[in-house]
Formats: structure tokens, C-alpha cells, sequence
């Protein structure tokens, strides 16, 4: 069974496993470099392409771009190196 983060009628919402307990949204796609970036910051962070705009001095990642969800799974924590 799965859950939808889908408000009104939006054709691009996706259908969330009903194994994922918990999920972090504001997740951007840079049109630069391809790359998401989370935007939850007060700047959009360092961008590695060279045709990104530069704003206070270092390229940002910038682009129009959906609100995309990231699954989490808080009860294995964000270990980078799990047993």
C-alpha cells in the first residue's frame, strides 16, 4: 500500500512506499550542474558548474524547479558508514 504527497490533482506527484516512515522536503535541481541542493538554507550553496551565476562572489546553483521529498529512515540514522 502506498501513501501520495499529492495535493489536488497534480499529475507529477509521486507514490511514497508505505515502508517510508519519514521524508525532508525542499530539495531543489540546479539547472547548472544537475545536482540537487537543499534550500533550506539562506543561500543555495556552491554550485561546481562553471556557467552558474555568481552571486556574493561564488557561483550558486540556481533553476526553476519542483519541491522534491527524499526518503528518510530515522530509525538507522544518517550513519555514512552503517555496520
Amino acid at each position: 500500500m502506498t501513501d501520495t504527497l499529492q495535493k489536488g490533482h497534480d499529475p507529477m506527484a509521486a507514490q511514497i512506499p508505505s515502508d517510508v516512515t519519514a521524508f525532508q522536503r525542499n530539495w531543489r535541481f540546479c539547472v547548472h550542474c544537475f545536482g540537487l541542493w537543499w534550500n533550506g538554507n539562506p543561500t543555495n550553496g556552491h554550485c561546481p558548474s562553471p556557467n552558474a551565476p555568481v552571486v556574493g562572489g561564488r557561483r550558486t546553483h540556481t533553476g526553476p524547479s519542483w519541491d522534491f521529498y527524499l526518503p528518510a529512515d530515522p530509525d538507522n540514522g544518517l550513519d555514512a558508514n552503517p555496520h
